[in-house]
């Protein structure tokens, strides 16, 4: 005894036509870049910033450009190197971390920007 499934071909084409919007690197980016943001977001708001009137390392946390595996980094643009030794601390100076405590509080959100923006390439808006 067996199911027989009637459109099912219909159906298939229909979700392999879906499956292939998501292939574009354009779209890649679009949905990539709507997670990262909560993440950026985060880090800007999370990272140290002087009282001088200079650039700040909080006002240049960047998401990059998409990279081959169809990842993005968020971070401090190239200039703001010293990042990391706030991040994670030097033999001088005790870690004062932003990139991750702002990953752990803003994953959730990040993966729901991704499904939302995902589903609006699927249904072409």
């Amino acid at each position: 005894m067996g199911i027989e499934l009637i459109g099912s071909e219909a159906f298939i084409k229909v979700m392999l036509d879906k499956a292939k919007k998501l292939e574009s690197k354009a779209d890649k980016t679009r949905i990539l870049k709507a997670g990262a943001e909560p993440i950026r977001k985060a880090m800007s708001e999370k990272a140290p910033r002087s009282s001088l009137p200079k650039a700040h390392m909080a006002d240049n946390i960047i998401i990059s450009d998409v990279k081959e595996g169809d990842f993005v980094n968020v971070g401090p643009e190239k200039s703001f190197f010293y990042g990391s030794f706030q991040e994670f601390g030097t033999k001088h100076h005790p870690p004062h971390p932003f990139a991750e405590p702002s990953y752990h509080e803003k994953k959730d959100e990040a993966l729901n920007a991704m499904a939302a923006e995902t589903k609006k390439v699927i249904e072409g808006d």
